[in-house]
Order: C-alpha cells, then structure tokens, then sequence
C-alpha cells in the first residue's frame, strides 16, 4: 500500500509518501509563499529524493476542507489530476481529522480550530477509542465563543487539546473560557501534515472509503469570500417600507413604524438603501445628509445572513452613495458586533452619552468618521 499524500487547506503545506504504513518521506513548509508556488515542487522533490516510481502509488490522499478556500482548490486539483493520469482514486480526509490524527492514542478530546476568518474558526471534536479517531461532533464554523460555550455546557470538567492555527489568534480567549482544561498543542503538532493525513488515509482506504479523480470535490463549509458577498444594493423604494419595517421589529426593541420609514422616505436629505442577494431583501440602511456632513440612522441585516460582509456593503454604498465627507452615528454600548463593524470601516469611539436608550436603559457610544479632509 503505497500512497501520495498533498496537505494544502492551511497556510501551511506539505507532501509526504507512506508505504505499507511507514513514512518515506514529507516536505513541510509554513512560509509565506503561495501553494501555487509550491506545492508541485514539494511533490516533485520527494518523487525523485525517493526514486519512486509513480506507477506503483496506489491511491492519492489529499485534504477535503475545510480550510483555505484557494489553498484546497489547488490541492483538489493537484490530486484530481494526478489521480487521473495514473487511474488510481483519492482518498478525501477532513482537515481537521487530520489535525485531530497528530495525536494518536491521546485520552483527551481533541478540538482542531482553523482560523476562517471573520472571527469564526473552523472546527469539530473527536476521541481516541484504541486506535480509532471517532468523531463527537462534526465538522462546522462557528465563533470561539460559540465553541467555548458548547465546550462548557457539553464537556465541563473534560481535559481538551486545542490544535490548529486557530490557536495562533484565539489561545488566550479559549484559555480564559475554559481554565484548567484547556491545553495547546505543541508547535509540531499544531498544523495539518501529509505525514499524518497519509496515516489517517491508510485506513480510510482499507475501509474502501475512496472516490474517483471525477467524483472528488473539497467540502467549503461555507460559501466562498466571492458567493458570500454576490449582493445587490440599490436606493429603496416605497415597496421595501413593509421589508424594512419587518426587519426593525425584528433586531431593535426601539423599532421604527412603518410610519416612520414613511416619513424618513418623504425627506430629501434622507437616503435610504436595500441590499438584495438573489432578489431578495436582506438588510438596509437609513441616512442622513446635510452639508456634507452624513448620519447613519438604522441599519440591520437579516439574522441569517450576518456575518456575510452585507452590512459592510450597505456603508460602503451608502458612503459612496452621499458623497458625505463626515459620518456620525450612536449604538447601544451593549452592540459589539454592530461596534466591531464600524470600527473595521474606519468610525471611531468620540464619547459616551450616559443613559441615551430606553427599553432596556442603556448608554450610546457616539462614533465618527472622517473620509476625506
């Protein structure tokens, strides 16, 4: 049983060649080159460094996601390829069984996390039982607070090793969730290796889990960077009061009547723009701009399809949109997702104002932003 084995979802990548369960050989490199730039190499070294003879490989194995959406399309089509031209399968491992798998015969629950950006991490939880990784929970993105408190409420008190280069940007906030039972995977075993995914894959492929070159695809999680931000924005129309409306009642305790949407709409200093994705309405913002000076009122997307980048595009439209040098608005000081977005377009805290909000008692944190001088 000899297999090829291509690592590529992560920053890191790596190659590796097993036969009959014994490592030949693996090229690993966490540097800041591209897979494009280096993947082939990497294969084509240990090819020749080992003499071997492609012809005797009997399977390719190569990581199925989830991870980098460009890093695993160049390893599925590597290994597509190569399988093709030798009529031989693939063999598809989870990158995070694959992490999971550095520590064989460990009595901890392992939970890989990959960085996916946008404050969520890839990641899922397994267990030795012998020698048998078996799954806990299946792969899935989510925030590392939504980790931590699925950690906390389903495993408290179990000792778990956390791994992956989600540990790289979110060590201190698991280790502050989880105490004395969090542990951190040593620098060796802290990212996705073909060595280790080739060992996984071995048995895989006794259990006669493999596919075909034409079968295989990686396995995203989520859309890509490119599908997740396909959304259309344009002014708002009288037809989208209902839309708007709806959606206010929905996200503020303080929400606006459709009478008021009404009244906003009948003003010429007021803006009002709707965001479609595949023609549906999915999120808004209502403006505000006099002398070049701009006020975000209201702004809200549909609860699931936060976190896609829509409210980002609704600023960005509206800012372009006005023309307004200057922007200003006031959040609920409670709102750290809404904070967050605004301080990644550029508004900054100016002051507090104590008490501003009724239903339930709160303080407002007055941002602004400047765009041009």
């Amino acid at each position: 049983m000899k297999l090829l084995a291509i690592e590529s979802s992560a920053v890191s990548a790596s190659a590796a060649i097993t036969d009959g369960g014994r490592l030949i050989a693996e090229y690993f490199t966490d540097y800041k080159k591209t897979h494009s730039q280096t993947l082939l190499p990497m294969i084509d070294e240990i090819i020749r460094m080992t003499e071997t003879d492609m012809g005797t490989l009997n399977a390719i194995a190569v990581s199925g996601g989830p991870g980098s959406f460009t890093g695993l399309r160049i390893g599925a089509s590597t290994a597509k390829g190569l399988a093709l031209a030798l009529d031989i399968p693939i063999v598809g491992v989870s990158t995070l069984a694959a992490i999971a798998y550095n520590f064989a015969g460990d009595k901890r629950i392992i939970c890989p996390v990959m960085d996916a950006r946008r404050d969520q991490v890839y990641t899922a939880l397994y267990r030795f039982e012998g020698e048998t990784l078996r799954a806990l929970a299946e792969d899935s993105a989510m925030s590392v607070r939504e980790l931590t408190t699925f950690l906390n409420e389903k495993h408290p008190g179990e000792e778990i090793i956390f791994a992956g280069d989600g540990t790289d940007r979110f060590k201190d906030e698991i280790a502050s969730a989880l105490g004395d039972c969090a542990f951190f995977a040593a620098p060796h075993l802290n990212r996705p290796r073909a060595g280790t995914l080739a060992a996984y894959a071995e048995r895989l492929f006794d259990e006669g889990k493999t596919v075909t070159a034409d079968d295989f695809a990686p396995v995203y999680l989520r859309q890509s960077q490119a599908e997740r931000e396909y959304v259309e924005v344009s002014a708002a129309a009288d037809a989208d009061i209902s839309f708007i409306a709806g959606l206010e009642k929905e996200c503020f305790t303080d929400a606006w009547t459709s009478a008021m949407i009404e009244s906003h709409f009948g003003n010429r200093c007021n803006g009002a723009l709707v965001a479609k994705r595949k023609g549906t309405p999915c999120g808004y913002v209502l403006y505000q701009t006099v002398s070049g000076e701009g006020e975000l009122f209201r702004i809200a997307v549909s609860p699931e399809l936060r976190r896609a980048g829509i409210g980002s595009r609704l600023i960005s439209a509206m800012e372009d949109a006005s023309g307004a040098d200057f922007w200003s608005l006031e959040v609920r000081a409670s709102n750290e997702s809404a904070i967050k977005l605004y301080e990644s377009r550029g508004y900054v805290t100016v002051r507090i104002r104590q008490d501003y909000y009724s239903d339930p008692a709160e303080n407002a944190v007055i941002m602004e932003h400047r765009i041009r001088e």
